[in-house]
Formats: C-alpha cells, structure tokens, sequence
C-alpha cells in the first residue's frame, strides 16, 4: 500500500481544485438514485389522500398523515444524520434507506390512520438521514467549480421521483385497487436503491483520513486508486495548499450542536435556516396538498394529480438550470432570485387557476420553487467545516421541515375555514421571506465563496 502524505486540509483542497473524475460522478449518480426516494416520498401521500376510503381519515387527520412524514424527516436530520459526523457518511446513509424501506412495506400493509401515520412517520426518519448524508458526501466528493452542479443533479432527483410518484399515482391506484398500490411501488423502488448503494457508495475520503487507522488508510488508498488524477496525487505529496478558512478543520474535535451558534458561525447558521425554511414550507405545500386543493376547486381527483405531476415536472427543468447556471454564479445568490420568482409565481397560479393556463402557470411555478430548494440545498454545506458539516447542513434541512411540519397540520384545519386559493395566496408569506433572508446570507458569504472559485479555477489552469 502506498504511503497517503497529504493531510486533511490538503486532500480537502485537492477535491475542491481539481477536475472531476468518472469515479466522482460515478458517487453524484448514486446520490441522485438515493434523492429519487426523498421525492417520491414528497409527492405519495399528497396522490394517496384522495383515495383514503371514506371515514379512513377526517381531512384534519390527513394534515396529520402528511406532516408525521415530515416530522419524521426534521428528528432525522436534526438527531440522527449528525452522527454522520462521528461515525461516517456510508454507514448513515444505508440506516437511512434501511428506514425507509422498512417504513414503506409498513405503509402498504397499514389498516387504520394510526398505523399509517406511524409508517410515514418511520419512513420520514430514514428520509431525513438520508438526504442529510448524500448531499454532504456529493459535497466532499464534487470540486468547488462543479459543487452546484453536482447538487443540482442530485436533486433533479427529488422532482424525479416526485414525477414517479404522480405517474404511479395515475395508473398503479386503478390498476392495484387502492392507494397501498402506491408504497408497494414505494417498497420495491426502496429495496432496489438499498442494494445498489450498498454496492456502489463509497465513504467520505475526507472523514477516512480523520480516523487514520491502518484501515482507513486501506480505503482511502482504495478509493484514491480509482479516483486517480490530480487528488489522488496531491493526497501523496507534502504539496502545501491553501483553503478557505471557514471549511478547515478545526483543533476541536466536539462537532456539538452549539458551535453552530459560536461567534464565527452563529450568523450564518440563522440565515440558513430561515432562508431555507421558507424556501421549503412553500415547496412542501405545494408539493404535497397541491392534489387535493385542485381536487376540491374542481371536483376531479385526476385534475388534481395532472397538476402535481406537472409541478413536478417543472420541478425537474429547475433542477436541471440551477446545475448549469449554478456553474457560473454562487448558489446564495440563486436562492434569493429564484425565491423571488417563485412568489410571483405562485400568485400568478392563483390567478390563472380556473383557466387552461394553469397547467403553464404550475410548471413555471415548479420550476422557480425548485430551483430556489437546489440553491439553498447547496448553498450551506461549504459555509461549515469538515467535523460540522452534516450537523450544520442537517440542522439547516432539519429546521426548514419544521415548516413542512406545521403548514400541513394548519391547512387540514384551515380548509374548513378558508377556500384553497385563500391557502395558495398564503402560502407567498414563507418564500418571499426566503428571498429577503438569501438576498441578506448571499451579501454577507459572496466574496468567501468567490475566493474559493477563485482558487479552483487556478488550480484547473495550472493542471492543464
């Protein structure tokens, strides 16, 4: 074996300056499959509630069937993915699949609303976990120049898998006789995804090389081997590299909850979470109760689900720009455009409702709000150091479902009161807050991450 000379940080800049490699897209493929979980879960429950058998859920139960989802995902990513930070990145993300397929096969085979609240809400923790985990290790994987790419793709699989959800919703109901149709599809798509991310997930380089044991090195050796190029040869010299201060590792080895709040990360640390939490109450509405609204102001369930499954697909089309744009501008300062787009957006939706423009309106309105989660899905990870990185990302995703949380529970109460365009109309409130607070969070990181470009680009011409 090889003798590994570089330390942390060197190995950590080589990744952020050097060109990608197939074997690092080769990770990014695998944690977009991984993503395609997180939406179809998204989207099953809102294609489900309409085919609820009668007297199965009262409408504020099924706020309740939405949300136990979602707070599962919130104490997944807040309490369990942090542990990633100890334990590392692999062995997380397959608890977190694990989870989810277990909580799936509970879903299918549920009699009553508390059992399958009770599988949504075990199927939400393994979401949470394992979201948290592939974007951090796509981060430790992706160069500085690619980064939002390699984001963008990995969450082109939620709308992805939001878009598998709205087809299985559309056929596999009338098909299997009833919505567990659904989470069997759920299940199998699961287990599949389970077995090849056993297979072809490899850990952390980064967090190998912290634990420096005579296996760790192995696999870093391993790995590094089938990276070949620039990083694997800037991990075998005494190269001295520089990088940004605020990704170096720090002499602390206590990746405690509140070194979020210390003085060199407290502001940003409040910024995230709120920018990202309006960003996903409003995507999450949407997402979620957008078939049952339509089905109400129309009084057709296949309305309801075309409309999903459109929102959807726009939600793709803004993954796939927030990856080619996020190439030649920072994603804080997407976050806070496409943030602001998607309130207007959404107030044009209202508007054009009940006319055949509403398909248009809700793909642009998919698109924008997607575009503004990608943003904000990579925006946070390279604001923190190694040993807090899935802490910091996992609390920021962790505090934005607290919304998701909260919005489904209001409206299953609210529609008893307000009309669904009343609801859609609120639902501007969170997002455009979300502009202000990205707008706020992209002045005050705009030239750290420049400098970190920057550095890449330098790198990349120094090599070629």
């Amino acid at each position: 074996m090889r003798r590994l000379k570089g330390d942390i940080m060197e190995l950590g800049s080589a990744i952020r300056t050097s060109k990608m490699g197939l074997y690092q897209w080769l990770v990014i493929a695998v944690c977009t499959l991984c993503n395609i979980m997180d939406g179809y879960d998204l989207f099953v429950m809102g294609f489900a509630l309409p085919h609820l058998p009668e007297g199965f859920a009262a409408p504020a139960e099924k706020g309740y069937l939405v949300s136990s989802a979602f707070l599962g995902m919130a104490l997944g990513m807040i309490l369990i993915a942090p542990l990633a930070d100890r334990y590392g990145r692999r062995p997380l993300a397959l608890i977190g699949l694990t989870l989810n397929f277990v909580g799936m096969i509970l879903a299918a085979f549920s009699p009553s609303f508390e059992t399958l609240a009770a599988s949504r809400f075990i199927t939400g923790l393994g979401v949470g976990v394992m979201t948290t985990i592939i974007v951090v290790l796509a981060t430790e994987y992706a160069s500085a120049k690619k980064r939002n790419f390699a984001i963008g793709i990995i969450v082109l699989g939620l709308p992805l898998g939001s878009t598998i959800a709205g087809a299985v919703g559309l056929t596999v109901i009338d098909v299997y006789g009833g919505w567990q149709g659904l989470f069997v599809v759920g299940a199998v798509l699961s287990g599949a995804i389970l077995l090849l991310t056993i297979v072809m997930l490899p850990e952390s380089i980064e967090f190998l090389k912290t634990k420096d044991t005579e296996d760790s090195r192995k696999r870093v050796a391993a790995i590094l081997d089938r990276i070949g190029g620039a990083v694997a040869e800037a991990a075998r010299t005494d190269a001295p590299v520089t990088t940004p201060a605020a990704r170096e590792v720090e002499p602390t080895t206590t990746a405690s909850f509140s070194r979020l709040f210390s003085p060199r990360f407290r502001e940003r640390t409040i910024l995230l979470w709120l920018a990202f939490g309006g960003m996903v109450t409003t995507q999450y509405f949407i997402t979620s109760w957008t078939p049952q609204l339509i089905s109400n102001v129309t009084g057709r369930n296949d309305l309801g689900g075309i409309v999903g499954t459109v929102i959807s697909f726009g939600g793709m089309l803004g993954a796939l720009i927030f990856a080619v744009v996020g190439l030649r501008m920072l994603a804080t300062k997407i976050a806070w455009i496409a943030s602001l787009i998607s309130a207007f957006c959404l107030i044009a939706f209202v508007l054009l409702i009940s006319t055949p423009l509403a398909l248009v309106a809700a793909a642009i309105l998919g698109t924008f709000a997607m575009m503004a989660v990608a943003a904000g899905t990579s925006m946070a990870p390279p604001l923190y150091p190694l040993d807090l990185r899935a802490r910091g990302y996992g609390s920021m995703i962790g505090f934005g479902r607290v919304g998701a949380i909260l919005m489904p529970i209001i409206v299953g109460y609210a529609l008893t009161v307000f009309t669904p365009l009343t609801l859609y109309v609120a639902a501007v409130v969170p997002i455009a807050i979300a502009a202000i607070v990205a707008f706020i969070l992209w002045r005050r990181t705009r030239d750290e991450l420049a400098a970190e470009g920057q550095q890449s680009d330098q790198k990349v011409l120094e090599a070629t």
